[in-house]
Formats: C-alpha cells, structure tokens, sequence
C-alpha cells in the first residue's frame, strides 16, 4: 500500500474553524508526495474496488460450496454479506451499491492448530493482520491478534478458535484459490475425518 489517509468532515462551522486551528497547530496536512500518492490511487479505485469485490464473493461462494459437498474439506462455515446463506444479507444488499467488499471470514476444523496451520501453509497468500490491499492478506485471530486474549471472552465475542480473516486482493481468482487449495488439504491431514463436515 502507498499511503494512508482519511478526511473529517461536517456541517458545523465553528467545529471546522476549531479543526482547522488543530490542523495549523499538530500539522495534520498530508504531505505533498502523500497527497500526489492519494490523487494518483484515486484514479484507480474504482476499478480495483471491482476486482476486489469480485474476487471476494467468488472465493467466498466457492468456500461455501466446498463447506456444502466436500467430504474432506475442514471448512465449516462462511461469513460474507453478499452470500444469500448471511444472516445480514437483504440489509447489506441494501447498503452496499456496487458490491459486498473485499472482506470475508471463515472458519476450519481442528480449533488452534488447525486454523494456525491452514494460515501458515499458503503460499501466495500473505500472512498478515493489516487488511485492504491491493495483494491479499489473511490472518488466524486465535493465535494472532487475539491470542492474549482470554479464550471464553473470544468465544463470547464470535472469534472461534478455527475463525480466519482473509483480506482478498488483486490476483487471478484461480491462483488465490489454489493457495486456499492446498493450504486447506494440509489443514485436513491434521483433522480427524470426523470434523471434516461442514458445521450446518
């Protein structure tokens, strides 16, 4: 990713004079390689938020399905609003315009390990806790971002111990879906076959 930068906006006068007090005083201006880098991105985002708006709902129908029919598949469910099996998925068709995002979750079979397993055996795939670039990042809450935290307080919150966030990116659908391939078939070997049946 080339830069990172946000707007504050709104419809109060005096609040924006106060803004732009702060702004003078902290420096809070992007500089201006920064802003050229922004203007630049721009330009392109619309055609890169298709890309990863279709990448992300053809990877996750095609997790689903591999959920539904696979008798050695350790996925056990998927999470994406623009799968008609979401729970949120008629307020997201009316809240998302032009896709459903980049974003997905899903979740494998055999807890800690299992989930710890999958992520470290892709090999396109990054493994990495950032999210929203342009090449695709994945990561395992229950043994990353969230391993400090107390298991039944993770539970209680719906971060499983198999739970994995993946941040779809840019690349050829079928490359990604061959690194989720093989990364899930080792998953699988160290599950026993019992687990290896979606959770529905």
């Amino acid at each position: 990713s080339d830069v990172l930068a946000g707007l504050v906006s709104s419809n109060d006068a005096d609040f924006v004079q106060r803004l732009g007090k702060a702004q003078k005083l902290f420096g809070a201006p992007l500089p201006a390689f920064d802003s050229f880098l922004l203007a630049r991105g721009m330009k392109s985002f619309d055609v890169r938020m298709e890309r990863h708006n279709r990448n992300a709902m053809a990877l996750a129908k095609w997790l689903e399905k591999e959920c539904s029919v696979s008798s050695w598949s350790p996925v056990l469910a998927v999470h994406y609003p623009g799968l008609e099996s979401h729970p949120d998925h008629e307020l997201a068709k009316r809240s998302f315009q032009n896709g459903f995002g980049g974003m997905l979750s899903f979740e494998v079979a055999g807890g800690v390990e299992g989930g710890a397993t999958f992520v470290e055996s892709l090999k396109l795939i990054s493994l990495a806790v950032s999210l929203g670039s342009t090449e695709s990042l994945i990561e395992h809450p229950a043994s990353m971002t969230h391993a400090m935290m107390p298991r039944m307080q993770r539970l209680e919150a719906g971060i499983t111990d198999g739970l994995i966030r993946f941040s779809v990116g840019l690349e050829a659908e079928q490359d990604l879906r061959e690194d989720l391939t093989q990364a899930l078939a080792k998953a699988a070997q160290r599950v026993v076959g019992s687990e290896l049946r979606c959770g529905k």
